[in-house]
């Protein structure tokens, strides 16, 4: 790839290009573009999992396509990406001719949009989500299966809910982790 080389896209955004990097390089291939003054997006995605051993939540980052990071089309520096740690060799994403191919910034701007929104992300449906007034169903403990109303979230330890029981409604109070949004 030579630095004449001219990418166009048709959308209001400025194109980009698609880097190809090594397997598992992501995270190294994007640490190395930003300290070589490259411009460089790595799309994610939040997955939020219960730790093995200690039961703790966790919220970990993962790069929404493998294999994949971006970088604007308009201001590539040939030299600098071809060096780089973490990519393939001439990584950029060409077609059959060996030109790159160029992603319209709309779809980039899109994608962004969509990552900040949380649409990528695999998180649980927790209490502090849950308005109050929704309905909920008790996951575990005396009342497992009963149909409860959201009443207040303090924080993850202290939710209240109203139970239909004895005739009446009954506040109850517990983790957010036996509590679920009806569907």
């Amino acid at each position: 790839m030579n630095a004449q080389t001219k990418i166009v896209s048709g959308g209001k955004q400025p194109a980009w290009l698609a880097v190809q990097t090594k397997p598992g390089g992501e995270y190294r291939a994007m640490t190395e573009m930003q300290r070589l003054g490259i411009p460089v997006y790595m799309p994610q995605y939040r997955h939020e999992y219960r730790h093995h051993r200690t039961k703790a939540w966790l919220v970990k980052n993962f790069p929404l396509f493998l294999g994949y990071i971006f970088t604007p089309a308009h201001d590539v520096k040939w030299g600098a990406l071809n060096s780089c740690d973490g990519l393939v060799r001439n990584g950029v994403l060409c077609d059959i001719e060996g030109k790159p191919v160029p992603i319209p910034g709309d779809d980039i701007k899109a994608i962004r949009d969509a990552e900040e929104k949380g649409v990528f992300d695999k998180m649980r449906d927790h209490g502090l989500r849950i308005k109050a007034g929704e309905g909920v169903m008790v996951l575990d403990g005396a009342f497992a299966g009963a149909d409860a109303e959201m009443v207040k979230a303090r924080s993850v330890n202290s939710v209240r809910v109203l139970l239909d029981m004895f005739g009446g409604k009954v506040v109850a109070s517990g983790p957010v982790a036996k509590i679920r949004k009806k569907e």
